[in-house]
């Protein structure tokens, strides 16, 4: 079972060990199925439930032992208006998926991560590569 912790992360010591990336957007305006990869349509399948996975590699910019992986939400709103979850005017905070097996990275290393949203919850799945330069 994956581990999520309510966090606000600007209060913790932490390393980044990857440049931020999307894990999945959402089009709450929507009315057709997109096919975009990452966009999450919100329209159910027949079945009655919605599913999506998205997989993807990130490079390790730090050496150290990854322990969590750190979301939070970004609303676009009508008229440039941002809403971050980041932002620690908000007050909404930051979430974690806690990794069970802590794996160790060197700068370098390729991340891979998979992340599945099925029925309005993540799980999230990570493992790590060899170096880039490595044979």
């Amino acid at each position: 079972m994956i581990n999520h912790i309510d966090i606000e992360l600007s209060t913790l010591a932490h390393t980044p060990v990857t440049d931020i990336f999307e894990m999945f957007s959402f089009d709450l305006n929507g009315d057709q199925p997109s096919t975009d990869s990452n966009l999450i349509d919100l329209m159910l399948d027949p079945n009655g439930s919605s599913f999506k996975e998205h997989s993807f590699k990130a490079t390790a910019l730090e050496t150290t032992t990854i322990t969590a992986l750190v979301y939070w939400f970004e609303l676009n709103l009508v008229g440039g208006l941002l809403v971050s979850t980041v932002d620690n005017r908000c007050h909404w905070k930051q979430a974690a998926v806690m990794v069970p097996k802590a794996p160790s990275v060197r700068v370098g290393d390729f991340i891979n991560v998979r992340a599945l949203c099925s029925n309005s919850c993540f799980n999230v799945d990570i493992s790590v590569d060899g170096r880039q330069n490595d044979s």
